[in-house]
């Protein structure tokens, strides 16, 4: 499985990517990658913090897509959704407090929802009917 899912970081200094199902950030101007996950599963969609200080990503490694954070320079991951429904991160607010994520939790319609980092509460922001 080759490089895909490219996420450049706020100050444009650094990529994260996806590769043989990790998470990786490697400096723009080329050098040594460092893996930021490192498990069986499959680690995706990797999304910087507007700081650049965390990295959100999906992982299916309980089973379904679940959202998870890092900090981007590595350490320890944290999972932050625990439903049996998948959520998958694509973006953040713009103070950081929250993670923008697609799911259909707790609806019959696929959804955009934020999941506050400090408190995991869910919100609701626009559900699609025609799914």
């Amino acid at each position: 499985m080759g490089v895909r899912n490219l996420a450049l970081s706020p100050s444009g200094e650094e990529l994260a990517f996806t590769w043989r199902g990790d998470v990786w950030v490697v400096p723009v101007g080329g050098g040594r990658a460092i893996p930021l996950t490192n498990n069986i599963e499959m680690d995706d969609n990797a999304v910087w913090s507007p700081d650049g200080k965390w990295i959100a990503f999906a992982s299916n490694r309980n089973g379904n897509w679940d959202t998870y954070l890092v900090p981007s320079e590595g350490g320890e991951v944290r999972r932050l959704t625990f439903s049996s429904f998948s959520e998958v991160p694509s973006g953040w607010a713009p103070d950081g407090s929250k993670i923008i994520l697609s799911t259909a939790a707790e609806a019959p319609e696929l959804g955009v929802y934020t999941i506050d980092v400090n408190t995991g509460q869910f919100r609701e922001i626009v559900l699609d009917p025609l799914r």
